[in-house]
This record gives C-alpha cells, sequence and structure tokens, in this order.
C-alpha cells in the first residue's frame, strides 16, 4: 500500500476499554495489553506502507521476538487510554518498537518490543525488503526505564501443567499467536491471586513457533513471592520463557 498522508513516524490512537478485555476485576487483562497493542502497531505499519499485506507480497512477516512490559496501574472497563508508539531502532531483520500507554494523562504502562522478520514459507529469518526511510528511528527515545533482561539462565522448573495446541490458538500465520502464550500460563496461577494481585514488570521471550496439534508443558520456577519464572516447553525444546514481577 501507498505510503498515507495521514502517516507520521511518532504515532498515538485512543483506545477505549471493552467488556470483552477485562478480568473479574473489571480492569484490564495481561493478554489484552498485547492485543490492543498490536492493534495500534499494524496501523500505523498500514500507514507508513509496510503492513502485513506489503509485507506478504514479499512472503514476509514481522514475528514478535520478546516484550517487556512496565506498569504503574491498569486501565478499568470503558476508560479510554492513549497508546503512543515509534520505532526505537530498526536495522536488517530486526526492530525494536516501544510503546507508551497513558490515561488521563498520565503515563501508566511502558514496552518494549523486538520484533523479527521471517520468510513465511520458509520459516526462517528474512530480510527488510520494502522500502522504510520514511519512518524517523528514536534510538534515544525509550518507553522502559530499564531494558531486556536474560531469563531463566541455570534455573530449573517444575511442570504444573500439560496440553495441545488448539485451533483456537492459531492466527493467520497459522501458529499459535503470542497473546496466547500469556494466556496458558495465567490459567495455571491461583483464582484468588491472579484477580486480587497485580503485575508490576512482565517479561516475556519468544524462543520457537508452535503449530496445531503440538504438545506443551507448562512450568514454573518461582524465586520468592514476587517473582515467577514460566517456560512452556515441547519434548526437549523451550519455545517461550516469561517473568512475572508481582507488585
Amino acid at each position: 500500500m501507498p505510503i498515507s498522508p495521514d502517516f507520521i513516524s511518532l504515532y498515538s490512537q485512543s483506545h477505549e476499554v471493552d467488556f470483552l478485555e477485562c478480568a473479574p476485576s473489571g480492569k484490564l487483562k495481561t493478554a489484552a495489553i498485547g492485543q490492543i497493542l498490536q492493534k495500534v502497531a499494524n496501523t500505523h505499519a498500514i500507514l507508513g506502507g509496510i503492513s502485513f499485506e506489503d509485507l506478504q507480497q514479499n512472503n514476509l512477516a514481522w514475528v514478535l521476538s520478546k516484550m517487556k512490559i512496565e506498569i504503574t496501574k491498569l486501565p478499568q472497563w470503558q476508560d479510554i487510554i492513549e497508546i503512543h508508539t515509534w520505532i526505537q531502532s530498526l536495522e536488517g531483520s530486526r526492530s525494536i518498537r516501544d510503546f507508551e500507554v497513558f490515561l488521563n494523562g498520565e503515563k501508566i504502562m511502558g514496552i518494549s518490543t523486538l520484533w523479527v522478520i521471517i520468510d513465511t514459507e520458509k520459516r526462517r529469518p528474512g530480510v527488510m525488503s520494502i522500502a522504510h526511510d520514511h519512518f524517523d528511528i528514536f534510538n534515544s527515545k525509550k518507553a522502559l526505564k530499564g531494558g531486556f533482561s536474560k531469563l531463566a539462565n541455570g534455573i530449573s522448573f517444575e511442570q504444573i501443567r500439560e496440553n495441545t495446541v488448539l485451533y483456537s490458538d492459531l492466527d493467520m500465520l497459522n501458529h499459535v499467536n503470542n497473546t496466547k502464550y500469556v494466556e496458558w500460563i495465567l490459567d495455571t496461577v491461583p483464582i484468588d491471586k491472579i484477580i486480587h494481585e497485580e503485575f508490576s514488570e512482565i517479561e516475556m521471550i519468544f524462543k520457537k513457533e508452535m503449530v496445531y496439534g503440538m504438545p506443551y508443558a507448562v512450568n514454573l520456577h518461582t524465586d520468592d513471592s514476587k517473582q515467577s519464572t514460566y517456560s512452556i516447553s515441547s519434548g526437549s525444546s523451550t519455545h517461550f520463557i516469561c517473568n512475572l514481577t508481582w507488585k
């Protein structure tokens, strides 16, 4: 698609928190955060002429590799939030896109995401082949207080659940959508804890894609009452790692 006359490199979009995006507490679900951010990023990419459809002309797509979210507080049902996003770096097959979420002018979340281009036919890393020089790169503008961490180095896990990838877990790339991994691990948290307590930070690494029918295990390592590290594995392969920091 051509570059829209409405395109700007530092993009913002408002969003009213919907009933279906809320947990029993009335606050925004963790998985819904990722869904909203990706909708905003997709709109920005469409305006800038580097959308999913544009990339698919060369059998390419962006896939999420890492995400870190710092949360001050969660919005509630019918709150109108403002999401700001920009590209912090874009080199070869990798790009960092940052987000800030505001409620009534107050920043309530900072998010950084690392994306990698893949060839959707070969299922291998690809290279950005669409002109993108019109995107300003904001190297010094960072949404997070800290950077990405090295998760799960040298720690052991206990298996807490087994399941199989279902049709409802898949997206248009015919693999498990990144928001599903978060749902899988949060479904293992005791209900009283997940309803009444909140996170201050969530960090995720997506290591390998998962496809329909694949068996998987959810595994847990707990350092203390404030830190929980999860992995999702299939056989001997680790596909996803997530660290939750509770308030």
